[in-house]
């Protein structure tokens, strides 16, 4: 099941009226990939191959940030904690807030 929310957040994109044909292959073949990937460890060695270290921590910035922003922390909280500009913590905001729900389905107040 984590596979499907890590699917979701990678291959989330703001405005579908600009997702091109190749787009939606490409992320047709991402999430098949994922899916192929069936253990903790075998998922773990395809983020390792797939993404850069940089990237790695970009994405992971970014699932702290909407953690906080879910869990009720001000921006400057979630600033503070995960050291991310405003900037970024008001565009990931905006995806928790008009996006298609993967981080708040992700991170549900429990």
């Amino acid at each position: 099941m984590h596979l499907v929310y890590i699917a979701l957040l990678l291959c989330y994109s703001g405005d579908m009226s600009k997702t091109s044909v190749n787009l939606q292959k490409d992320r047709e073949f991402l999430l098949e990939c994922l899916r192929k990937a069936q253990k903790e460890k075998e998922l773990s060695q395809f983020v390792d191959d797939l993404f850069t270290e940089e990237e790695i921590s970009d994405l992971a910035q970014r699932l702290k940030i909407a953690r906080g922003i879910i869990q009720d922390k001000t921006y400057q909280e979630v600033s503070d904690k995960v050291d991310a500009s405003t900037s970024t913590i008001t565009k990931i905001g905006q995806v928790i807030k008009y996006g298609r729900g993967a981080f708040t389905k992700l991170f549900e107040k429990r």
